[in-house]
């Protein structure tokens, strides 16, 4: 709306206030009540929703339009806090005494299909291979720091991005008050998940490699508008109730009000069977704003899509067959038959797959037992004759994770498939960041659009690899910090 526009606006919506309050008082009463002691009120008591909409009517009767808790029409974070108690009580004595019409304030512009030019700033915790951070950067914030201890991880960050502030530190060891005066946008982090992972010895808390409460002293001590944590499912699991119990009131003693949403990522065109929580904080205010981002079911992908140009790369004749199958092949889904076969969870292990593990990934047609180091071969085939299954490359798992290709590992074999199994896929970290964002800044963004640019596989952006996909070693790409 045009600024000439919305003070017309605003002109009418006050005169047309002011008639209004009077018969508001006389039908409810006043219920004059300082604002942060209505919000102190129970949330479906009748005396809070009376209490909200007269000061809606008081603050649009003075011509305040904007202030604290959203009290305006005009874009605010928080206007569906009020609006629903604001119309449910004046609506039995505006439709006969005093009408009001909304119509030429409440038309909500056209989400965005770009990000607006500045950008917010973001400190990250457990950055590893950077699946997080790529996200992330595409939904426009930039890394004042990213922390991880990891030496192939952190070189692995440097090589991509020469630019950003790769801190290679544990964080147990850090002191994160410095940060609190820089004014962090965002605290994101990927805190150690084998602690709860339901393959592994779920110890939670009793796991040397647990930073739960370290993720939380990171909030209190810095401060930030809002923090995103991502975890396995596992977490939830009661043997952690009483550990994750002490993480969320750590986070709300330090100011905060938390949402926990559970993302999959074959929902956003990933490949792959992989379910991650995210714990997402903010100040109670801004938390009102927030929504968790849109689904989009329909970008579901299969393993035959995504692996095809890669299995074909050595010369193996049956890559096209292999690919068709994995297209073809019908899973049920909460009683719902979805076609194309997604890989199973990748894990940051080299090989010595478990029994079912190896099980699952049969029957997708892949053997996991290790990390090719090459494409499947023609003679490969021949020799395991018609039970042959395929193993997957780094750059084949780099791709189910829903890294670019450009993207390099730093490390040999092992140090780079644990790096590609333990990362975000970075498509999470765009669509999650969007939405923070989104609360942030009271930016309405076109997911679909803007993720389809950004993180989804689009097989025309993907580079031509060479065949064997070269794992770089350490000494060939370790870049130290100027």
């Amino acid at each position: 709306m045009a600024d000439e526009d919305r003070l017309i606006a605003h002109a009418r919506i006050q005169t047309l206030a002011k008639a209004l309050l009077p018969n508001f008082v006389s039908a409810y009463g006043s219920h004059d009540l300082p604002l942060a002691d209505i919000f102190r009120l129970p949330m479906h008591g009748g005396e809070r929703g009376l209490s909200l909409a007269y000061a809606a009517i008081r603050a649009l009767a003075e011509g305040r339009f904007g202030g604290d808790f959203g009290m305006a029409l005009d874009r605010s974070s928080l206007e569906a806090q009020w609006a629903t108690h604001f119309q449910g009580c004046i609506q039995p004595i505006t439709s006969t005494i005093a009408p009001i019409s909304f119509d030429v304030v409440i038309a909500e512009p056209a989400p965005l299909t770009s990000l607006p030019t500045g950008k917010l700033n973001v400190v990250e915790l457990c950055a590893g291979a950077g699946g997080m951070s790529l996200g992330l950067e595409e939904a426009g914030f930039h890394p004042l720091a990213l922390f991880e201890l990891d030496k192939h991880a952190a070189a692995t960050l440097r090589l991509n991005r020469p630019l950003w502030n790769v801190v290679e530190s544990d964080i147990r060891q850090v002191d994160f008050t410095p940060y609190r005066s820089m004014g962090v946008d965002l605290l994101a982090g990927g805190l150690p998940c084998q602690p709860y992972s339901i393959d592994g010895k779920g110890l939670g808390k009793d796991d040397p490699r647990d930073l739960l409460l370290e993720g939380a002293r990171a909030v209190r001590e810095i401060l930030p508008q809002a923090f995103v944590f991502e975890n396995v499912a596992g977490l939830l699991n009661a043997r952690h109730a009483d550990h994750l119990g002490n993480f969320l009131k750590q986070l709300k003693k330090s100011g905060y009000a938390v949402q926990i949403l559970r993302m999959e990522a074959e929902e956003y065109g990933v490949a792959q069977e992989r379910t991650r929580m995210l714990f997402v904080g903010m100040r109670q205010a801004a938390m009102g704003a927030f929504r968790a981002p849109p689904t989009f079911p329909h970008w579901r992908s299969n393993l035959g899509d995504v692996l095809e140009d890669l299995m074909t790369a050595n010369g193996w004749t049956g890559a096209k067959e292999w690919a068709e199958a994995r297209r073809n092949h019908v899973v049920v889904r909460d009683g719902v038959e979805k076609r194309g076969a997604l890989a199973s969870t990748v894990v940051g292990r080299k090989g010595g797959s478990r029994e079912k593990e190896a099980a699952r990934w049969a029957a997708k047609g892949i053997d996991i037992a290790t990390v090719a180091d090459a494409a499947p071969t023609q003679q490969q085939a021949d020799l395991a004759g018609p039970g042959f299954l395929p193993q997957l490359t780094l750059r084949m798992r780099a791709r189910l994770q829903g890294f670019p290709d450009y993207w390099d590992f730093v490390g040999g074999k092992d140090a780079s498939a644990r790096q590609v199994g333990n990362a975000v896929p970075p498509v999470i970290g765009h669509a999650i960041g969007l939405a923070t964002r989104s609360a942030l800044t009271g930016k309405d963004f076109d997911y679909s659009v803007i993720l389809a640019r950004g993180c989804v596989d689009d097989p025309s952006m993907r580079l031509l690899v060479d065949a064997p996909p070269i794992v770089p070693s350490l000494h060939s790409k370790m870049v130290t910090p100027a």
